[in-house]
């Protein structure tokens, strides 16, 4: 098993190092699909692509923020004012412009391009293209990118708080916030669009929950919900479609790794030796370095002359999208398990590789929650950036950036001045859900667990799920070294 384990850390390891989201990966990745993909014939200029779709949902994106799809909070006294846009009732500043929710009807529409533009080769060239293009602030889109951010946290934390505290839901909204947008950061048209349809999202479930429930939103529970699967499957599948376009916009979508891991010899192995060292990368050569130079070579992180760079814009784009996905994917997974849905017909097969793609959200935004306690706890205003972390990681591991890994090689930390990772256990330990002033994070790291179980219970690796199952509840061959054990240890190594 913990072979298995180790496996699973090495994407989130890799992932701190060798991620960003810009034009040049979306350049990467046609190159690289490009002798599968293609069509000679529109290349040669002999066919004209039809891009309707993609010039349909391109055209809606530009709009996104502008006109009557954009709210402005207006003073209510003291500065300050209140909008139910997203299903309840916040304060914010007065003068905060957010995103809209969008009509039934154009969330139809929306949604219907972007997946005919998406699942074509040719139009979602395009319209990824387009969708790497940042937004100015002449109409005010970026100023509404920012106070939509503010806006739907805010919510998220009042949904937690209006639901059971002790329900999966609650525990799943209290813990998901979307990074602040700050001065200066790019916007991009794909961050609007994912901004655009999670604030659908959110206000959809909000407004079925508030209808199933007939506007007690503390009463919704298991029962509830297993009693409607209908509606509950619908707004699974608008937070599952928000989750493809985040990954489609981040370049996740294309990170297949399992086609290059044989874990049927893996977990084989897995149980006759359970004392690899983590630090130890010798047992893994053949799984790291492809995965490695996959990473690399399709998410397009800078290097020159032997040095690896990562830009702040590429960053802040690449931690909004995955933010996103995370946020998705998790309330998909809670709402999967609360009305009962594993086994119910029209669920989606999540598959095996969003085990790995939901991983790499989670090693990134809590890499970023990690940076943000430090500086918090330690800071003195010069706290390196987490995309300057990564550079400095890459550039201390330039073998493993570049999948070339020997059997001699371990993965070494670097030495960072005003930054240090000693901290990470206490900081699991502030990570609290459920209001439980006693927890020392446990309940949040093995609701971790916990989803990648349920991705993997619809559609992913049958003996994966076993193990998983033993795993967290302690028994089977981990009868005294289950999950409990294992995070009791990792506080105290």
């Amino acid at each position: 098993m913990k072979k298995l384990l180790v496996i699973v850390l090495l994407v989130p390891t890799l992932a701190l190092t060798m991620i960003s989201c810009d034009a040049d990966m979306r350049t990467n990745l046609a190159n690289l699909m490009g002798g599968f993909n293609s069509n000679v014939l529109i290349d040669g200029g002999l066919v004209k692509v039809n891009n309707a779709n993609a010039e349909a949902a391109a055209t809606a994106i530009q709009g996104i923020g502008t006109g009557t799809g954009a709210e402005t909070i207006v003073d209510g006294g003291g500065g300050t004012g209140t909008t139910s846009s997203m299903g309840l009732s916040v304060s914010v500043d007065a003068g905060t412009k957010l995103l809209a929710p969008q009509t039934p009807d154009k969330q139809k529409t929306l949604k219907t391009d972007l997946a005919a533009a998406l699942n074509s080769p040719d139009q979602k060239k395009n319209l990824l293209a387009d969708l790497s293009k940042p937004v100015n602030n002449d109409n005010g889109q970026i100023d509404a990118a920012k106070g939509t951010v503010t806006v739907f946290n805010l919510t998220l934390t009042a949904l937690a708080a209006g639901l059971p505290a002790d329900s999966d839901l609650a525990k799943t909204f209290e813990k998901l916030q979307l990074p602040v947008i700050k001065d200066g950061d790019t916007v991009t048209q794909g961050d609007l669009l994912t901004l655009q349809l999670m604030t659908d999202l959110i206000s959809n479930t909000i407004n079925k929950l508030n209808e199933l429930s007939e506007g007690d939103l503390d009463s919704v529970d298991g029962v509830l919900l297993s009693a409607h699967q209908d509606d509950v499957l619908a707004i699974v599948g608008d937070a599952l479609f928000a989750a493809k376009v985040a990954e489609q916009i981040s370049g996740s979508s294309s990170l297949n790794v399992f086609g290059d891991i044989d874990f049927g010899s893996i977990l084989g192995k897995s149980v006759k030796n359970r004392d690899i060292p983590l630090t130890d990368a010798a047992d893994f050569i053949d799984v790291i370095n492809p995965i490695a130079q996959k990473i690399v070579s399709l998410l397009g992180v800078t290097e020159s002359g032997g040095t690896y760079s990562y830009s702040d814009a590429k960053y802040s784009s690449f931690l909004l999208n995955q933010m996103v996905y995370r946020t998705a994917i998790e309330q998909a997974l809670s709402m999967i398990r609360m009305g009962s849905l594993i086994d119910y017909d029209g669920l989606p097969s999540l598959g095996s590789s969003t085990i790995i793609k939901y991983i790499l959200s989670v090693a990134i935004t809590e890499h970023e929650g990690f940076r943000a306690y430090w500086t918090d706890t330690y800071g003195d205003g010069d706290t390196p950036t987490a995309n300057e972390l990564i550079e400095a990681y890459l550039n201390a591991n330039k073998p493993l950036a570049s999948g070339t890994l020997k059997v001699s090689d371990k993965i070494v930390v670097p030495e960072i001045v005003g930054f240090d990772y000693q901290d990470w256990p206490e900081y699991m330990k502030t990570k609290k859900i459920g209001g439980v002033a006693a927890d020392d994070g446990k309940a949040y790291h093995k609701a971790i667990l916990e989803n990648i179980q349920t991705i993997n219970d619809a559609g992913g690796i049958d003996l994966l799920a076993d193990m998983l199952n033993d795993f967290l509840a302690g028994t089977g061959d981990f009868v005294g070294e289950g999950f409990d054990k294992v995070y009791s240890d990792l506080l105290t190594e």
